[in-house]
């Protein structure tokens, strides 16, 4: 990235485009959403990219209408179609998007393989029934998954990329492990790891991952910490 995570979201109004588009507080933006965007960093011209996991496409539509690119939003939840097109046209990239009610799993047999220049997600953080749980039904079924989802998005993110394209995600800490694992096994090389604190001397609360698909191993290059409150 040119510029720092502090630089890049002073520069952006995130909700300019969005006034009025009646979005559900359960699929409010967050830190996840746009550090994801920053990490992702300026794609090539006429690059084709996919979400994993899009909700009602704020992202997609937000790195579309960016960077003039088309994209195919992926979410499992297909009651969120309406919204994510209601959102596209007031992005105006209606003609850029698309949605595919699908999940992780069905991936591969309803997309074409090596398709996608680049790919990202903010995957479910949490497992059902281990550790932190949520109180909303909605809330829950966006941010925590019913088992271990690792293998079924690394399978869709590894059948979805062109050879040596990068996928970028952001991750809870503690199920950094496991996905590390899953990655390897699905030839997705992590190149680059950005920790993410809340504050100066806190825990980490994200991990950003960039990695590329059958890269080489090693290399991996621990990039300068993102603090989101300075002192």
């Amino acid at each position: 990235m040119n510029r720092s995570f502090a630089e890049f979201e002073r520069s952006q109004n995130y909700y300019r485009e969005i006034t009025g588009a009646e979005i559900p507080k359960e699929y409010r933006l967050t830190h996840a959403t746009a550090l994801l965007l920053w990490y992702c960093g300026i794609p090539r011209k006429g690059a084709f990219f996919a979400e994993i996991g899009c909700g009602i496409g704020f992202s997609i539509c937000w790195m579309s209408k960016t960077y003039r690119i088309q994209g195919i939003g992926i979410e499992k939840q297909s009651q969120l179609k309406e919204s994510f097109e209601r959102l596209a046209q007031k992005f105006e990239v209606a003609g850029q998007v698309s949605f595919l009610a699908t999940s992780a799993e069905e991936v591969s047999g309803a997309c074409p393989g090596n398709s996608c220049d680049f790919v990202f997600s903010n995957p479910p953080h949490f497992e059902t029934n281990r550790g932190k749980t949520y109180g909303e039904l909605i809330r829950q079924t966006n941010r925590a998954s019913a088992g271990q989802i690792y293998d079924s998005f690394c399978r869709a993110m590894a059948h979805l990329l062109k050879p040596r394209r990068y996928y970028y995600l952001v991750l809870s800490p503690q199920h950094l492990p496991e996905w590390m694992e899953s990655l390897s096994r699905h030839r997705l090389t992590a190149k680059n790891l950005c920790v993410v604190h809340g504050r100066k001397g806190k825990p980490a609360e994200l991990v950003l991952v960039k990695g590329l698909k059958e890269g080489n191993p090693g290399f991996l290059s621990i990039d300068a910490p993102v603090i989101l409150k300075e002192e």
